[in-house]
Formats: structure tokens, sequence, C-alpha cells
């Protein structure tokens, strides 16, 4: 089960961050092993900045912006592999447009709601993270993919890209 994950990750990792730029579909699994694939990319570079911080001024801003650089990178892989996301349920890239703006103008609607509420900001900023990671994970991670053919390509399902974890026997 552990290797298999760990295939999962790193076959996820290639598939997103070394090949963004692909036609296509892609599947549920793809979507989560990608972005635990990122999570983990993330700690670790948090991780590295934290002991850059100790070993001078000059090697930590070095450090920070690289590590700029590659948030920059991560966040266009991610635009590429939602793209193939709404692909598999014959979406255009244009649905994330529209997404994308809604949840701007949720930010907006909360951020006005918390200055005359007078909420604290951190209350509304973790209201709209919440809200917003609903909304990202519920449409693009759980939604179901078309099974069979659609006018972006044969299905991810029909190719074993991915192990599964726990075998059909249960073992």
């Amino acid at each position: 089960m552990l290797l298999n994950l760990i295939y999962n990750l790193k076959h996820a990792f290639i598939l997103t961050f070394l090949k963004p730029i692909r036609h296509g579909r892609a599947s549920r699994a793809e979507f989560w092993y990608a972005n635990m694939a990122s999570v983990i990319c993330t700690f670790i570079g948090y991780i590295i900045l934290k002991i850059a911080d100790n070993q001078g001024f000059i090697v930590y801003y070095i450090t920070l912006g690289m590590t700029m650089v590659m948030s920059i990178y991560a966040y266009f892989c991610g635009i590429m592999l939602l793209r193939r996301r709404v692909h598999d349920y014959g979406r255009s890239f244009l649905f994330i447009i529209i997404i994308y703006i809604a949840i701007w103008f949720l930010n907006f609607l909360i951020s006005t709601v918390i200055t005359t509420v007078s909420l604290t900001l951190l209350s509304g900023s973790f209201l709209t993270f919440l809200i917003s990671n609903a909304i990202y994970y519920g449409l693009f991670g759980i939604k179901k993919g078309d099974k069979h053919y659609n006018k972006y390509g044969l299905s991810p399902y029909n190719n074993v890209n991915f192990r599964p974890l726990i075998s059909k026997s249960g073992t």
C-alpha cells in the first residue's frame, strides 16, 4: 500500500509539474495525487526556507526568491491540471475562469461583510478560505468525469496510470 502511494505521488508529480502542458483529460486520482504532491513540496520548501533563515541574510533572500519562482510555476501547473480536469467532464477552460471570478466576488462580499459587522480579519480570511476550498475541491475533485470519449479526448479511466492503494481482494 505504501509503495503504491509513493508510486502514485511520484507519477502525479511527473505528470503535473514536469509535463504541465498536455492535452486531454485528468482523472480524479491525478487531481488528488497532484494536490498531495504539491502539499508535500510546499512543506519541504517551508523547511528549506526555515533552515536558510538561520544561514544569513543573503542565503535567506536567495532561497526566498527561488521559493517564489517555484510557487508561480506550481500555480501555473495547477491551472493546467484544472484545465485537464474540467475537460474530463466536458467543460472548457472558460468554466474555470467563471469559477475564479465567482470566488473573487465571494471574497469581496465576505470582506465587505467583515468591515460592516466588525468581525476580525482572521475569521473572515478563514471563512473565505473554507468556502473557496469547498467550491474548489467540491467541483474539481469530487465530481466524476465522463466514462467515455468526449470532445477533449479519451477517458483517463481507460488508462491505468495510478495503482490502487487497496486491492480488490481487500488486502
